[in-house]
């Protein structure tokens, strides 16, 4: 067995003070070196400048009707007895494809064609708004979107008869503060499952909260929003409801952290990282083999692409022969503490069975009186490729390329915290007693956006709810505990998430060699952005050196220098597209502007491309960075990053990536539109459901080489993409296209919490940027 050897390097990071506009919050929570929490001053940075204040603006609510229903106006039970007789054509006095219309006692104008409604208001005060879209069953009865008949509710809603029903378009005044604790009750009326809010399921009428592999994640991003708006209510009753709601959210993303409860260490196979994958490989090392592999010596700063394809003389093993399939294997130690959960089930209560072969669960159990996790299928068979296991396949799937994981044991003794266990443990079963740890079944194979999530949220929560001499002292430690335990799992396990084979999960990959991989060399920057992160936040949790010097390491030192790679974003996308493109039209001139990397051809198709999960950590990632960075050297670098994303980001009228890139400025007036975050969750509709929307039709917008991606009609054929305003659009959480020109499903069967609103507007109203 090999033994591990940590090298300790050096590295001091210049804390030069630097202006920014700092505010202190109010007392919070740092561990001293015996890991207890004590009292200390956080400071968290705020935007310098005049808060964008809103106020009452209208907003859109919806019933529908049946055509026979009593409720409906007079005048469209009328128009609903005539048709199918003689109708004069002056009844619609604009024809030009157009079959109904209205115009409102305030002169507010509303057309009624074959593929749904506009409303045109001339008087608006923002130009985006005095033409507003209607289409799709968010609006309408049901997908049929010719407008039959319109009559005004002489309130400054409508009444709209299409060929199948009838619907009720009412704009209420509202501000943005009711539109938020609006959103926050439905999400906790129907998406809320113990603490966890994710979405839910429309199930014979029904919202049934789903579970997620995302749960942490989802979740954190609710939390935060609870967390700000704790932070920034007045109101006793108000306060303390927005206290009660974050808590319990971010014990349950606490839960996901511990609810493993893995200890110890466990012996595994050395394999190599496979290039041009995110695999590791099917060959280990054998019993007393070489385990020298060639990976890049240089780099991830400056690595070409290019380089890293078909090469010679790296990605393979110095002495071939001794990596095997079969036989004894050299092993090498590997942490299981700190291993953080995607989701849990409680055998038997979910409304859905565990999807065994949609990844790794494991299910807690006693044996020998000791808790060990056991992972499911739990009979191996003869292996993965056992007929009798071809229900597995997706488990397989993954299975063949590393380790068989059915049946694996891990050690679950790690007791856990009863504030969190509590959670569950509360819960009643069918029989009269509660559910215990033996029925939690959980999912692994965890990923570096749920990491993010949990570290957005650890560092929020704790400067929020852990303030001051009424803080939750309690809830601060654990905190505490559970972040010092994930740094700890990763500095000891090559920089990476490790599961109970001891191979690193599927995308939980952050070492320097992985960087070099041709698989992640375009996406490496967002991923080591979170390996900063995780020892970032440890040490402004802990208060412990060892994680400053940790993350001091890996941001400035060679071989690493991950604060540097983080300018190279852009570059390296830009070149994955052109290389893409030459692939695939390798007889291409030389004058092809799509061998350009910095073409506008090319860069049309970087924005069409983006992974936008990858946005969304990448966003996360700088808030927590540009919140706890103090040294001026680091802080410019990370500008340089969060830079390069805003070429693309600027373009999706995201308000909480408006509201992050802003604070990466501070001090810097105008750096994003604020007054385009304001328009936005304007905007964005009160009813989260996943409606269908097509906007195929429309006029003003043309698809993107077919990719469902909105261009502008832009003069002299000059056209870019358009983020529609939000209550034009399908609802969608902030890892999907902003561009996407349809999505959603025809009856809305799936609900999503309120997150897309409420978490960027308690962050901005907490952060000075929008006030009411």
């Amino acid at each position: 067995m090999k033994k591990r050897v940590f090298k300790m390097v050096t590295v001091v990071c210049v804390f030069s003070l630097i202006t920014l506009a700092i505010t202190s919050q109010n007392e919070t929570y740092a561990s001293t070196k015996d890991g207890k929490v004590s009292n200390s001053t956080r400071k968290v940075v705020n935007y310098s400048g005049t808060p964008i204040k809103v106020g009452e603006t209208l907003q859109k609510f919806v019933t529908k009707y049946t055509k026979t229903d009593a409720e409906i106006p007079q005048t469209i039970k009328d128009h609903i007895a005539l048709k199918g007789n003689s109708i004069s054509s002056n009844l619609y006095p604009i024809n030009l494809g157009v079959n109904a219309s209205v115009i409102d006692k305030d002169g507010v104008m509303w057309f009624g064609a074959n593929n749904g409604m506009m409303r045109i208001d001339p008087f608006e005060k923002d130009e985006r708004d005095k033409v507003q879209y209607f289409t799709g069953p968010r609006y309408f009865y049901d997908t049929n979107n010719k407008i039959e008949f319109i009559v005004s509710d002489n309130n400054k809603g409508v009444w709209v008869l299409t060929e199948t029903g009838v619907s009720h378009i009412e704009m209420k005044p509202m501000g943005y503060t009711e539109k938020a604790i609006l959103m926050s009750n439905y999400t906790q009326e129907n998406v809320s499952r113990r603490g966890m809010v994710s979405q839910s399921k429309l199930v014979n009428g029904e919202w049934v909260p789903e579970v997620s592999d995302n749960d942490g994640l989802w979740t954190a991003m609710y939390a935060a929003g609870e967390c700000f708006r704790y932070a920034v209510e007045t109101d006793p009753v108000k306060k303390e409801e927005a206290r009660k709601r974050a808590t319990k959210s971010v014990e349950a993303v606490l839960l996901l952290a511990n609810i493993s409860s893995r200890d110890g260490e466990i012996d595994a196979k050395i394999r190599h990282l496979v290039n041009e994958s995110n695999l590791m490989s099917k060959e280990y090392l054998r019993k007393d083999g070489d385990s020298t592999f060639l990976y890049p010596i240089e780099g991830p700063v400056g690595m070409k692409g290019m380089h890293l394809l078909n090469p010679a003389d790296i990605y393979k093993a110095k002495v071939q022969g001794d990596w095997v399939t079969k036989g004894e294997g050299e092993t090498q130690k590997r942490t299981m503490k700190g291993f953080i959960a995607r989701s849990y089930h409680l055998d038997g209560l979910e409304s859905e069975p565990v999807p065994i072969g949609d990844g790794f669960f494991f299910k807690k159990m006693l044996k020998d009186g000791k808790m060990i996790s056991k992972a499911m299928p739990f009979e191996p068979g003869t292996g993965p490729d056992d007929p009798a296991r071809s229900e597995y396949k997706k488990v397989n799937r993954r299975a063949k390329k590393v380790e068989d994981f059915a049946g694996i044991e891990v050690d679950a003794s790690l007791e856990l915290p009863a504030r969190l266990a509590n959670l569950y443990r509360s819960i009643p079963k069918g029989d009269g007693t509660n559910y215990t740890d033996t029925d939690v079944i959980y999912k692994a194979d965890t990923s570096t956006d749920e990491i993010i999530g949990h570290l957005f949220i650890y560092k929020v929560a704790y400067d929020t709810l852990c303030a001051g001499p009424n803080g939750d002292k309690e809830l601060g430690q654990i905190i505490v505990d559970t972040s010092r335990n994930i740094a700890q799992h990763v500095l000891e396990n090559d920089y990476c998430l490790t599961d109970a084979t001891g191979q690193p999960t599927s995308w939980g990959k952050m070492t320097r060699n992985y960087f070099n991989n041709d698989y992640a060399w375009e996406d490496c920057t967002t991923n080591s952005l979170v390996l900063l992160s995780v020892f970032k936040t440890a040490a402004y949790l802990t208060g412990e050196s060892k994680w400053e010097t940790e993350y001091c390491k890996l941001a400035l030192a060679d071989p690493y220098r991950y604060a540097d790679l983080q300018s190279e974003y852009r570059d390296r996308f830009n070149e994955m597209i052109v290389r893409g493109y030459k692939e695939d039209h390798p007889y291409a001139p030389d004058n092809d502007p799509r061998l350009d990397p910095y073409s506008r051809e090319t860069a049309m198709e970087v924005q069409a491309e983006l992974n936008y999960s990858d946005e969304e950590m990448a966003m996360l990632a700088y808030y927590l960075l540009f919140q706890m960075e103090t040294d001026s050297t680091l802080i410019e670098k990370y500008r340089a990053g969060i830079d390069d994303w805003w070429i693309s980001i600027q373009y999706g009228n995201n308000p909480l990536w408006f509201y992050i890139y802003q604070l990466a400025y501070p001090n810097t007036l105008g750096k994003a539109n604020l007054e385009t975050a304001a328009w936005a969750l304007k905007r964005h509709p009160i009813d989260t459901r996943r409606w269908l929307v097509d906007n195929s039709g429309r006029n003003d917008i043309i698809d993107y080489n077919g990719t469902n991606r909105a261009l502008s009609k832009g003069p002299n054929g000059n056209s870019w993409f358009v983020a529609l305003p939000m209550d034009e659009m399908d609802v969608k959480k902030y890892n999907r296209c902003p561009f996407e020109i349809k999505g959603g499903s025809e009856h809305g069967e799936i609900l999503d919490g309120s997150t897309t609103y409420t978490l960027p507007y308690w962050l901005g109203r907490f952060h000075g940027m929008i006030t009411e």
